[in-house]
């Protein structure tokens, strides 16, 4: 009988410690779960649909990245009366905690109903990112692009944004933040500074330059290198898909300038237009192919000044990771599709099988 009682009260004891260890180990999680997903800045606008309640909204805060644990975040919402999330866009950071992010979707005040929705598509020049910005918030153009070439301003900012160099400061760039002002959609306040824009924009190139960093420091080419080639294939690239081939073919011009008598020589046709400083023009001209600008790809070999473009992040990728091959030559059909050559004969047959 006593050795019965002695193992119910070892058994007993293991069960209690079980249970301890299992409060223990769900404390923590619920614990973690109130942390921010990560510690480095990251702004996300999210937004709390029409229809879509404390559960639901948790679980989209989980999908989007902002929250560990949308079950755990729920049981916490409850305990905490921060059930009652509101209708509409908010500015969210990812190194925000759980409870600052269901404060501020249960306060109606704090949703962006006095922000601008403004959307800058990949491609765009500095001139007209600053005239749309002017349009839609009321910021000057004319002062947005002042600031973007003034050289004290962006010799500030290299604090901040570890992927601007000395190279920005070139006084024969046309403009000197062209290339590193990231598409994207934002919102805006309206009349917002100049200042306040620029850098908002600047966060997300910074972004996508600490996501890569590794490969920008394995890379042939400086940061304003593989900015300013990135902005090219931006330009040449119809699809994500083509943008590694394409980054490959001005790379192999540019690393073998003897091969076929391109003698280095990019012959991008968007970097004439950029040169004349219009879109208007057709680049295919050979007029315009002839114009003296160190923009010119056609006028001088290698890469040009500097971007020809604002470009996304799939072109950057590209640059730094492109295709391997020995391609020197490519065109997009009437379709889009690229096809490429090996040399000039090799190109001449593809113009004339897919436009003649």
């Amino acid at each position: 009988m006593k050795a019965t009682k002695s193992k119910l009260g070892v058994l007993f004891g293991a069960f209690l410690l079980l249970i301890i260890a299992a409060g223990g180990i769900g404390f923590k999680l619920y614990s973690d779960a109130q942390k921010p997903v990560q510690s480095q800045s990251e702004v996300v606008i999210f937004t709390v649909e029409k229809g879509c309640y404390a559960k639901c909204t948790l679980q989209h805060l989980e999908e989007q990245g902002l929250i560990r644990n949308a079950t755990l975040g729920y049981i916490f919402a409850k305990q905490n009366n921060l059930t009652d999330v509101c209708l509409g866009d908010y500015e969210l950071n990812k190194n925000m905690d759980l409870r600052t992010i269901l404060e501020e979707l249960t306060d109606p005040t704090a949703a962006l109903s006095d922000q601008v929705l403004v959307t800058l598509p990949e491609g765009m020049w500095a001139s007209e990112i600053a005239a749309q910005l002017e349009k839609e918030i009321g910021t000057s153009a004319e002062e947005l692009l002042k600031l973007w070439s003034d050289t004290t301003y962006v010799e500030s900012l290299m604090v901040d944004y570890p992927f601007i160099r000395e190279e920005v400061l070139n006084e024969d760039l046309r403009v000197k933040l062209e290339g590193y002002l990231f598409p994207n959609t934002y919102y805006f306040k309206p009349n917002s500074s100049p200042d306040t824009v620029t850098r908002k924009m600047l966060d997300e190139t910074l972004k996508v330059y600490e996501k890569y960093r590794e490969g920008f420091a394995q890379s042939q080419f400086s940061i304003h290198e593989v900015f300013t080639l990135a902005s090219i294939v931006q330009y040449e690239s119809g699809y994500d898909a083509d943008n590694a081939g394409i980054a490959g073919v001005f790379i192999n011009r540019i690393n073998n300038p003897t091969f076929d008598g391109i003698g280095g020589y990019l012959q991008s046709n968007v970097t004439a237009q950029y040169a004349w400083n219009s879109r208007d023009v057709d680049p295919e001209l050979d007029v315009n192919k002839q114009i003296v600008s160190l923009y010119n790809t056609y006028a001088y070999p290698g890469l040009p000044i500097g971007p020809v473009c604002n470009m996304g992040e799939a072109c950057i990728k590209a640059v730094l990771y492109p295709e391997v091959h020995d391609y020197y030559y490519f065109l997009a059909d009437k379709s889009g599709a690229v096809h490429y050559a090996h040399d000039y004969s090799e190109h001449l047959a593809n113009i004339n099988t897919y436009y003649n």
